[in-house]
């Protein structure tokens, strides 16, 4: 008999979170297609929340397969005074899903220690696009019984579209 499917997963990893990603964008758009706008959008959160992290995990100098543990996403946005975030100067949310303070990290991040970005108006168009991801979707979304608006499905699919397809230069 194989293994049952958790027995399966791989090491938390940008290669790992990458790849996921991309997964899960296509299944997002396999829902979409079939009238399914809210699971879409919740797929195309973990995506944008995958890239977001492997991106700020790879500014860092990680490797692709280098593990990624419960502990790095807490030193990297939770709620401790030590947090990376707070030493940025942000209020961290407390939640380690939060699309809009992965962006905000990312950015801020880049200003202290850099590679900047070469365009302004990359780093308006990443705090704008995860802030409007994160004001959208919610790792909670399953729990409700809502059903997305047109509007809602569209611009969560341009903005996973934005990340993923920009996910080497966040």
């Amino acid at each position: 008999m194989p293994k049952p499917l958790p027995e399966r997963f791989a090491a938390e990893c940008i290669g790992e979170f990458r790849l996921s990603a991309l997964m899960r964008r296509e299944e997002g758009e396999v829902l979409a297609a079939a009238g399914h706008g809210t699971g879409a959008i919740y797929l195309w959160g973990y995506a944008v929340e995958m890239t977001l992290k492997a991106a700020y995990f790879n500014l860092l100098g990680l490797g692709n397969l280098d593990s990624i543990r419960l502990s790095d996403l807490r030193t990297a946005l939770g709620n401790s005074p030590a947090s990376t975030a707070s030493t940025l100067g942000m209020t961290p949310s407390g939640s380690l899903h939060d699309l809009a303070g992965w962006g905000q990290l990312i950015i801020l991040y880049r200003r202290k220690y850099g590679p900047s970005y070469l365009s302004g108006g990359f780093e308006r168009d990443l705090r704008r696009l995860s802030g409007y991801a994160g004001n959208l979707w919610s790792e909670t979304i399953r729990y409700h019984k809502n059903k997305a608006h047109r509007y809602e499905v569209d611009g969560m699919r341009r903005v996973t579209a934005w990340m993923l397809d920009r996910s080497s230069e966040l």
